[in-house]
């Protein structure tokens, strides 16, 4: 999340995706933009049997976020 003084918005961003982008006037906003693009563009990929960007990332959050037995 970036403030742009040039388009006067803040930009949400993913440096998994780089192609995409959401600006809103408030911090709030572009955060939720981004992250709903973000959704909607992995569903689509996932219907088309393409494999996420962001599948490895998931993969090692997950095993991070699992506690040891």
């Amino acid at each position: 999340m970036r403030w742009s003084a040039e388009d006067a918005a803040f930009i949400g961003t993913v440096a998994e995706l780089p192609s995409l982008s959401w600006f809103a006037d408030e911090q709030a906003a572009a955060s939720s933009g981004i992250r709903a693009l973000v959704a909607d563009v992995l569903d689509n990929m996932e219907a088309h049997g393409e494999r996420s960007p962001l599948a490895h990332k998931e993969t090692v959050n997950r095993q991070a976020a699992t506690p040891p037995a």
